[in-house]
């Protein structure tokens, strides 16, 4: 590799790295919602939560993905999914 290649190449990390924050969601839930928190099955499960107005958010249940709009407020949400048992 010649040097103005890596130049190049150096030059395209720290961009990418100073622009990353820029692109990065700040989605907010309720403290209810957690990692390995336990949901009762065959039951509908609201998810709710802030985020940028007009930002999609996508929420992962039980292999079960909803989708949602955040609202001029950027409130989002209300939607339920249905928790299926595994297996």
């Amino acid at each position: 590799m010649n040097k103005r290649s890596c130049q190049i190449l150096v030059g395209a990390a720290l961009g990418a790295q100073l622009i990353a924050p820029c692109l990065r969601a700040d989605v907010k839930l309720p403290a209810i919602f957690s990692d390995h928190m336990v949901l009762q099955q065959e039951t509908a499960v609201p998810v709710w939560g802030w985020a940028e107005p007009g930002e999609e958010v996508s929420v992962t249940v039980a292999g079960q993905t909803q989708t949602a709009r955040a609202n001029a407020d950027g409130k989002m949400g209300g939607e339920a999914l249905q928790n299926r048992p595994h297996g």
